[in-house]
């Protein structure tokens, strides 16, 4: 999962994009994958490129400058489609060609997305401009995530490695590869400074704990001289060059750091826009050591390391220098012995100032005998036997001097100079390789060896895979391709083997090295192609076939650098300097010389032997590690960022074997999805009727279905125990189907949603046409109704009818009063019950969770005891196994050995057996006499053989024992030998026996006096031959029962395995109900607290009512008193206007002409009264008696105007 926090990062858009922006820019891209195709290009690498017409196998294309041209259909690669864009692994691109791979790194490193996944390998391009992804934020991110949730880096590789390490029990390697500039060496540096990160974070204790504890044992710790090695190993291990002014110049194998391949020769020799070892630089720059070390503070008097560019921009050699002591002084090196190590590197600019010259007696010197003394002074050496060593050496076992030329002189001080900074870096780096030469020959043939390791690895992963999965796989080695090209180098006859052979003979040229290398493989082997020799520079050179492309190499001056021209008088002073120097450690193991020939007398082993030692130690070690590959790519020559040259990554992915891994990862099953990712995504096309809830089952009804429909093959995918695997391009078919299922289901939705809101649409056009039309029909009725003269008369008469019904009204509301006081009681009462039952409830819940979390830590010790116990069994009975292992072992070795003296020794009886058959033979030739004489003498020799070969065959029937059951086979073919040695012993008896009857006669008629001696000699020999064979039977029976014991023993040891199993599976099974009875537990206490909110939901709902009704009460006590009010008035005026009725009528009694006015009035005041009222009630709450009143008042004046004939009654 993607936490928010890290998105916020600074380091994070250059790991993974927003969705958004991608699919922006997915959208915006200006061409498809039907119309279009990639199309090779000598620029760009690959452009694309319309098809304008499409002819068979013939595609017209027109390029980018709108020249048409025609290319095979095969030639022209498919376009993935925009989904794929910037895709983070490219086995996922539906198109897996050089174009596609090509395009997919190009929008990356535009983006500035520098890593990209292919498969299991992790590709680097280097941006060549400092990115925040490597700070300890993002290195936090990645701390035991798995690979697949995070965005391509190399922490995830090497966190997978270390997680690897950790719960595999198995030793992991990280092989970072690239040309130089490509950023390995800093690979290298991030990877060791992750590792750190990881060890500071298992230190134990809180965070501030950990941080001051950590920073008190900085210097000295583990972790932080990992981090110094880095810049160490830079000083003395790395040069600039015109790619990279930080160019590691050797290779590593950090374990133990180990390394390969050193170019040695760049101690003395540099190429323009070159330089050598920082270390040199380094020195010069600073004051100290140059008093020190005898030095000058101009590097150009020293021609071994000013032959090029001797400064850089960026490199601050000042401050390396202080950085490269620090480092020195965190691996417990003294201030001493760092001097020690500056003067020997301070000699190597010393030897490159002496010059020999020749003097008046022709004999040999040293041009100025100043730099001679610095130098000798420097490293504890006698002056006159340094000066005798190398300008005059003896011979080995000889008080002979030589004499060198002056540019063998030279030659050798060379040599000595390479030889004394070789040995310097091997010291530091702890390791016993001492020699490099031919670099470029030697790089090619460990990246040969590299890549057929890269392509076993890789394709082992994914069979690996297939294999704990159980699919149905052949096993296939992907590695046997690069086979003839390593055994033209490495075998004995091969280049190597000649070279080492020519090197070490005395006579040894480049001219015969190159006639023996064409004259053995020209012909016979298809991976060396010969070069003639060019008329002008005269260079012998053959090609080699490697699996990057061929490679042409010249043989000048391979012999003399595969020798050693470091003479033996010279190591013998070197080994006698003042032990006050660091010097003679460095030559304590130095080996001796061989040659007593030859001047300089050469190492035991050429360099080449060395080499192939290493390299062979290499692998073998690589062989018992899980291999991690990270290959880095160069971008341009330029070295400028935002730089993509398409032809160059191109031919790196090649070299690298990037292609060929992705190749060989599409052979198998490159797409899988797990069951439950396959059926949720899947199941829209595939429907099953399944209601299983395994998943494994649905899926495989799902398939099924699909075999049915004929959309999946039966070879095209396979189950396996946890994932379902296909082929490529499976998944992309699938795709294109569910887009077209959903497409589908999508406008079904959308009818469906048009077919609703039309309905809704049509409704409420309905509805508004009854409402026109129930408006149109009241005020038809209100119009008729107005012109009604009845209607007119009940509008003046209704106002009188409320005033009847008015005590009633009251009466209602008092008693609606009262209920509303015993309804706000009983919700108090209510209120208070619940309150109460929430507070049990609490009370339950916190009883509820403090048991659970007793529970809990009672289960988890519970737990951790018997897992502890269990473990600590196992370890018993694993250390029991491994030690009956190693005895096993033991008693197999000592079988092998006493087997193969069984064998010699019966090949040794049947040879002399067999001499006397043909002994036999040739006597019955010869005269009777002469027979006799030869029987005799082929006896006595019967007699010392047969006893010797019994003694053997019991000594080695005596001493087997204890064999393994691998070898119980083995001994069953013995004894079935054994047998038939019998029966040809049984047969030779027989035939000895007739020989004996035949003798016998031939005797009686000779010599009767001598048969009878002869006869009884006979006799013995053969009872001799019987108890050897009886001796034989019982040592046999005894190997049988021996046999028979080892398989009881055997089938013991399983059934003791079985048991442990067995064990093992039942403590899984407790854990898996503890964990099953723990999260039962937090259901329920989930359950519980879920209860709790929504009571606690109701009881804020009931107090709010309470609370609501209680504001109405209030307002309807207030409305209530009010109507009171009004009524009392209105019942007083009511008396006025009865008492007002009551004069009419007397008037009416006095004068009967005016009844018609006074009804009138009457009706008037009335119906003015029922004004009076309504307007009262209408504004009960803001009109007071004062105003009552007023309105009284108006009414008599009224009254009294309708009296006089003012107002005209309506």
């Amino acid at each position: 999962m993607v936490n928010l926090e890290w998105i916020e990062d600074l380091g994070w858009i250059y790991l993974r994009q927003p969705d958004d922006l991608l699919l922006k820019e997915q959208s915006a891209r200006r061409f498809d994958n039907k119309s279009h195709k990639w199309v090779a290009d000598s620029v760009e690498g690959f452009v694309v490129a319309p098809v304008t017409v499409v002819e068979g196998k013939e595609l017209t294309i027109r390029m980018p400058n709108n020249e048409k041209i025609k290319v095979n259909i095969d030639e022209a690669q498919s376009i993935n489609p925009a989904k794929y864009d910037k895709a983070e692994d490219l086995t996922s691109l539906q198109y897996l060609n050089e174009a596609s791979v090509l395009y997919t790194l190009r929008q990356r490193f535009s983006a500035l997305l520098t890593y990209t996944y292919a498969g299991s390998v992790c590709i680097f391009l280097n941006p060549y401009k400092q990115l925040p992804i490597y700070t300890e934020t993002v290195a936090n991110m990645y701390l035991g995530q798995r690979r697949s949730e995070m965005p391509p880096h190399l922490f995830a590789i090497a966190d997978q490695a270390y997680r690897n390490m950790i719960h595999e029990k198995r030793n992991q390697s990280l092989i970072i590869t690239g040309e130089s500039g490509s950023g390995k060496t800093e690979n290298t540096k991030e990877a060791i400074v992750y590792y750190t990160r990881i060890g500071q974070n298992n230190i134990g204790g809180t965070r501030e704990k950990r941080a001051v504890r950590f920073q008190d044992q900085l210097e000295k710790s583990l972790e932080h001289r990992l981090i110094e090695v880095n810049h160490l190993l830079a000083s003395f291990g790395n040069a600039a060059t015109g790619r990279n002014i930080n160019s590691s110049r050797y290779e590593r194998y950090i374990v133990n750091v180990i390394e390969v391949l050193l170019e040695k020769s760049r101690v003395v020799k540099q190429f323009p826009q070159e330089r050598s070892f920082h270390i040199f630089y380094q020195l010069i720059s600073n004051r100290k050591i140059c008093e020190i070390c005898l030095l000058e503070r101009d590097i150009k008097k020293y021609k071994f390391v000013c032959q090029a560019e001797t400064h850089f921009h960026g490199l601050d050699d000042s401050n390396d220098y202080k950085r490269t002591d620090k480092a020195l002084s965190s691996f417990g090196i003294t201030e001493e012995e760092r001097h020690s190590i500056y003067k020997i590197c301070a000699s190597v600019l010393h030897l490159s100032q002496l010059k020999a010259k020749t003097t008046r007696n022709t004999s040999l010197a040293f041009d100025g005998n100043e730099t001679v003394q610095r130098l000798c002074l420097l490293l504890g050496l006698d002056r006159t036997n340094f000066t005798e060593a190398i300008l005059r050496p003896k011979l080995k076992g000889k008080d002979v001097q030589q004499s060198l030329t002056v540019e063998q002189v030279h030659s050798v001080i060379a040599d000595l100079a390479c030889t004394i900074y070789t040995l310097l870096f091997s010291w530091l780096i702890a390791s016993q390789l001492q020699y490099n030469t031919f670099e470029r020959f030697w790089i090619n043939f460990v990246n040969e060896k590299l890549q057929q390791y890269f392509n076993n690895q890789m394709f082992s992963m994914e069979q690996e895979e297939y294999r704990q999965e159980k699919l149905k796989w052949q096993l296939v080695d992907f590695g046997h391709n690069l086979q003839p090209c390593i055994n033209l180098i490495q075998l004995p006859s091969g280049i190597l083997g000649i070279l080492n052979k020519e090197s070490e003979s005395d006579s040894g040229s480049n001219d015969a090295l190159y006639i023996k290398l064409n004259a053995n493989f020209s012909d016979r082997w298809p991976y060396y192609r010969p070069e003639y020799m060019h008329p002008k520079t005269k260079k012998k050179e053959f090609t080699v076939l490697h699996y990057a492309g061929q490679v042409r190499y010249s043989v000048d001056d391979w012999v003399e650098k595969n020798r050693s021209l470091t003479c033996e008088s010279l190591i013998s002073v070197f080994k006698t300097a003042s032990d006050k120097t660091f010097f003679p450690k460095l030559w304590e193991n130095y080996p001796e010389g061989r040659n007593t020939d030859s001047h300089c007398v050469e190492i035991s082993t050429t360099y080449s032997t060395a080499y192939t030692n290493s390299l062979s130690k290499l692998f073998r070690d690589l062989e018992e590690t899980q291999p991690h590959f990270v290959r880095c790519i160069v971008p341009n020559d330029l070295k400028q960022s935002a730089v993509f040259d398409g032809p160059l990554i191109l031919n790196q992915l090649s070299c690298n074997g990037i292609l060929e891994a992705l190749r060989i990862c599409r052979n198998g099953y490159p797409e899988k999805l797990s069951f439950a990712e396959f059926r949720n995504r899947y199941s829209i096309i595939a429907t099953s009727d399944s209601t299983d809830v395994d998943d494994r089952n649905v899926v495989e009804a799902m398939l099924q279905t699909l075999q049915q429909k004929e959309i999946l093959k039966e070879n095209q995918f396979q189950m396996g125990q946890t994932k379902v695997y296909f082929k490529h391009s499976v998944l992309h078919n699938l795709e294109k189907l569910r887009e077209i299922a959903l497409s589908d289901v999508i406008v079904q939705l959308q009818s469906a949603c048009r077919f609703y809101l039309a309905r809704l649409h049509y409704l409420s056009l309905n509805e508004k046409r009854l409402a026109i039309l129930t408006i149109q029909q009241n005020v038809l009725a209100w119009i008729q109704m107005q012109n009604s003269r009845w209607v007119q008369l009940y509008f003046h008469l209704k106002p009188l009818i409320p005033l009847l019904t008015t005590k009633r009204d009251f009466a209602e509301l008092s008693r609606k009063i009262e209920e509303l006081e015993e309804s706000r009681e009983a919700d108090a009462v209510a209120k208070a019950a619940i309150e109460k039952e929430l507070e049990e409830e609490r009370n339950n819940a916190a009883e509820i969770k403090r048991e659970f979390e007793e529970k809990r830590k009672q289960l988890q010790k519970e737990k951790e005891a018997t897992v502890r116990a269990v473990l600590t069994e196992l370890q018993e009975e694993f250390d029991m196994i491994k030690v009956e292992k190693e005895n096993l072992e033991r008693n197999n070795a000592l079988v092998l050995r006493e087997n193969e003296k069984l064998k010699s020794d019966i090949q040794e009886l049947t040879q002399k057996l067999e001499k006397r058959e043909i002994a036999d033979a040739e006597s019955r030739q010869r005269t009777m006499a002469e027979k006799q004489s030869s029987t005799v003498s082929d006896g006595t020799q019967s007699d010392n053989t047969v006893p010797g070969t019994s003694g053997l065959d019991a000594s080695y029937l005596s001493s087997s024992r204890n064999p393994s059951y691998e070898e119980m086979e083995l001994m069953r073919r013995k004894y079935d030998r054994l047998e038939t040695r019998k029966k040809e012993l049984q047969q030779m008896t027989d035939d000895y026996e007739r020989q004996i009857h035949s003798l016998k006669q031939a005797k009686e008629e000779s010599n009767r006096g001598n048969s009878g001696a002869e006869l009884n000699e006979w006799r013995a020999r053969l009872n001799h031959d019987a108890d050897l064979i009886n001796k034989l039977q019982s040592n046999t029976k005894k190997l049988i029962a021996r046999i028979e014991e080892l398989e009881a023993e055997l089938h013991d040891e399983q059934q003791s395995k079985l048991r442990v199993e067995k064990q093992r599976s039942d403590l899984q099974k407790e854990l898996d109900l503890i964990n099953e009875e723990v999260y039962e537990t937090n259901s329920h206490l989930n359950a519980q607290m879920q209860i709790n909110k929504l009571r606690q939901i109701e009881v804020r709902g009931l107090q709010k009512a309470i609370e609501e009704r209680s504001t109405s009460h209030e307002k309807d006590m207030a409305d209530l008193l009010s109507l009171q009010w009004l009524t009392v008035n209105s019942l007083r005026n009511l008396t006025i206007q009865v008492h007002l009725v009551a004069t009419l009528a007397i008037c009416v009694v006095d004068c009967n002409v005016h009844c018609l006015p006074a009804f009138s009035v009457l009706c008037l005041n009335t119906y003015i009264i029922h004004t009076c009222i309504m307007r009262a009630n209408k504004k009960k709450k803001s009109t007071g008696r004062q105003g009552l009143n007023d309105e009284v008042k108006r009414v008599e004046e009224k009254g009294k105007q309708m009296e006089t004939g003012r107002v005209r009654a309506p």
